[in-house]
């Protein structure tokens, strides 16, 4: 079953999806937002290639090489300029995203990556726009089930993620929500160990701050800790796992690292801290250590 997802990021370092969806203008020779942050990052080939495509029409979709973008493929397409919702906007937007999943399933693409197109300087509703593509993607999925591995939308911002996310909800609900292998051995803690790649997780952001604390742990526990835990859905608060004697936790929203905590055999544990504030509020190491406390109470 196809994951479909949106996810807080830059589209440009996407390195786990076979292509990206650069949100072009009709000329393909480059521009300001998206546009511009992609042809910056694939280098000058990309645009070589495109002025061979002779630009492309609003809602259409064409292809090229990814160059120097951690992935295969950009898919670009057109979005419409928002100009009051009476000039075919939406099914302009709707075909910007059935187009591109067509162009990409031609080759053979499983994993794609979207941004919000339209939403910038063309401005777009953003709530509406979100609304268009998860349906538009719906149905594209409904309509070829097989045909894709993972389908994600990557937003600059927590407002945007949130837009994309309610209506990745409202409209696929739980049997579209990321599947895991051995779903049914999930539920049982004994019987499977979390992956590090069955949720989002980002990198622990440059500020940071890391302090240790005092705690045993009987053999037990360490095992159940061990086991870690996947979100039963986009909402729930954390996702966490363990590499070694490290545990990992990640906000399951937004897959931001908060705490790695690092284990002792003499109790003393080292936790280092996220303090991107933009990333997580949170200043004070106490209240780290007792909100850490509490959340080792419920995982072991």
């Amino acid at each position: 079953m196809v994951n479909i997802k949106a996810i807080l990021g830059d589209i440009t370092k996407q390195g786990n999806v076979d292509a990206i969806v650069n949100a072009a203008n009709t000329s393909l020779l480059g521009g300001g937002g998206v546009d511009g942050a992609i042809h910056r990052a694939a280098g000058p080939e990309l645009l070589e290639e495109c002025r061979t495509l002779h630009g492309c029409k609003t809602g259409e979709a064409k292809i090229t090489g990814a160059y120097k973008l951690p992935c295969v493929y950009v898919v670009h397409t057109v979005g419409p300029i928002w100009r009051g919702g009476n000039s075919s906007e939406d099914e302009l937007l709707k075909n910007c995203y059935i187009n591109s999943l067509l162009v990409a399933k031609r080759k053979g693409i499983r994993k794609i990556a979207f941004p919000s197109i339209s939403t910038g300087v063309y401005s777009f509703p953003l709530n509406r726009a979100a609304e268009i593509a998860v349906k538009s993607v719906c149905d594209f999925v409904d309509a070829h089930p097989e045909m894709f591995d993972l389908i994600e939308w990557v937003c600059f911002d927590e407002e945007t993620l949130e837009a994309y996310s309610k209506q990745i909800k409202k409209l696929f609900g739980e049997s579209k929500e990321p599947v895991f292998p051995d779903d049914d051995e999930l539920a049982d803690k004994n019987r499977i160990t979390v992956k590090t790649d069955w949720w989002k997780t980002l990198d622990m952001p440059e500020k940071h701050e890391v302090f240790t604390f005092k705690r045993t742990f009987s053999p037990e526990q360490m095992e159940k800790l061990k086991k870690g835990h996947i979100p039963e859905e986009m909402e729930d608060k954390w996702f966490w796992y363990m590499e070694g004697n490290t545990l990992y936790a990640h906000r399951s929203w937004t897959g931001f690292c908060i705490y790695i905590i690092s284990f002792s055999e003499d109790g003393n544990h080292t936790v280092t801290v996220n303090r991107e504030p933009s990333q997580y509020k949170e200043t004070i190491i106490e209240k780290d250590e007792k909100l850490i406390n509490n959340l080792l109470d419920w995982w072991a």
